[in-house]
């Protein structure tokens, strides 16, 4: 009997310890996304992406920062993160309940998890991407379109241009 109650906690304790070192490994998988979006440095969140989240969540948020005043946006850095709870909500998914402190205003939000190629990683995909797709598959998105980049490109200098024209007129 005692052989029995000695087994069961032992399984108990290392099933714990499993589960915990797992929730650690997605809260610092959740925290190092949520710091690098957060501080709009997009490349560094690509090693925490899923692959559909690297193919076209961050190029597109890449692509929308060339159309924003990055001066006003950069005032509401840096980001504090901060993981709150992990919620394992099945063998291969989670959900990470963050707060982000900014300069500029506070929120609380989740983020989902998914575990690929063993490894967890954030899963973020874009739903309004897919109507600017051009064709079938991720590698016809808009940033992977030679043409498009090039109006964008110039479309982006254009308005830096105004900008600077705007400016010179207004010192």
């Amino acid at each position: 009997m005692k052989r029995k109650t000695l087994f069961i906690l032992l399984v108990g304790l290392v099933l714990t310890a499993c589960q915990s070192k797992k929730e650690e490994t997605i809260s610092t998988v959740a925290y190092g996304y949520c710091k690098a979006m957060g501080d709009y440095q997009f490349d560094n969140a690509i090693p925490y992406a899923s692959k559909i989240t690297k193919e076209i969540t961050i190029p597109y948020f890449k692509k929308m920062l060339l159309f924003s005043d990055t001066t006003l946006l950069f005032t509401n850095r840096p980001a504090t993160i901060t993981i709150k709870k992990v919620e394992i909500t099945s063998d291969s998914t989670a959900l990470a309940l963050y707060h982000k402190h900014t300069p500029i205003k506070e929120i609380d939000d989740t983020v989902r998890l998914i575990l690929e190629d063993g490894q967890w990683v954030v899963h973020a995909p874009i739903k309004n991407a897919i109507p600017i797709a051009i064709g079938n598959t991720t590698k016809d998105f808009i940033y992977k379109n030679d043409k498009l980049n090039k109006d964008i490109e110039k479309e982006y200098k254009a308005k830096l241009k105004a900008r600077k024209q705007h400016q010179g007129k207004n010192p």
